[in-house]
């Protein structure tokens, strides 16, 4: 069995950081890219309830609702379709990402 190269990039400034499902917390802050290039911002309805809102999308009716953010985040990664969800440190980073 050969070796094999272990071989890395070198970047200046790394863009994206991976961090386990298992971190979001209801205090994140949480973009969601879907297959379709929407994006949306996962938002708090009520203390047990979170949605997310679209601003390409004129109707603003709740498509569905999950009792906390990481399951809202779950629920979306699972539905597939090469679906991303990304954490932001502000509500600046997220609103410039959402406007990209």
């Amino acid at each position: 069995m050969q070796n094999q190269l272990k071989m890395y990039k070198i970047v200046q400034k790394l863009e994206l950081k991976e961090i386990p499902l298992s971190n979001i917390t209801n205090d994140c802050i949480i973009g969601i890219e879907w297959s379709s290039d929407n994006k949306c911002k996962v938002v708090t309805i009520n203390s047990d309830t979170y949605a997310s809102i679209n601003l390409k999308d004129t109707d603003l009716r709740v498509k569905w609702t999950r009792s906390s953010v990481e399951s809202y985040v779950k629920s979306a990664l699972e539905q597939g379709n090469h679906i991303n969800a990304y954490k932001f440190d502000s509500e600046e980073e997220l609103l410039e990402w959402l406007l990209k």
